[in-house]
């Protein structure tokens, strides 16, 4: 059995698609409680903590959403796409899914959680600095 040729060269530029999950998730989660937090007026080592907790549940929503939206063929296998404008509709994907849920997500919990009045602007809050995120992202990352 021969395995067909890789589509890949030496010194070709990639994306790795799971990790830009992960990496959209936590952002988005730490900027998204940090928003909410500072708009309901929280203190200073409240809205630092809360980033941190973001970062961290970010980073796990984001590698559980990473592994679920780009699978790879075999355990301890990341997929990868080459980088350049063809990697763009994939890159976006892996960027933007997993920093919406996970910043829309944790804004909601947040501004449940301590009690904000300001649903809608914490939930849109969350949301588009979770787009901004996405968009940076995997634009950035298709066209290094």
């Amino acid at each position: 059995m021969s395995e067909s040729p890789s589509p890949f060269k030496a010194g070709d530029a990639v994306v790795p698609l799971a990790p830009l999950s992960r990496q959209c998730g936590a952002i988005a989660g730490a900027i998204s409680v940090g928003i909410v937090l500072g708009r309901g007026n929280a203190s200073w080592w409240l809205i630092a903590l809360g980033v941190v907790v973001g970062l961290m549940v970010g980073l796990l929503a984001g590698k559980a959403l990473g592994h679920a939206l780009t699978p790879a063929s075999a355990p301890g296998q990341v997929l990868v796409v080459l980088a350049g404008r063809t990697a763009l509709p994939l890159t976006l994907r892996a960027a933007l899914i997993p920093a919406a849920l996970v910043g829309l997500g944790l804004s909601a919990a947040t501004a449940f959680a301590f009690g904000t009045p300001m649903w809608p602007d914490a939930l849109l809050a969350g949301l588009s600095t979770a787009v901004a995120v996405g968009l940076i992202f995997g634009l950035g990352s298709a066209l290094l």
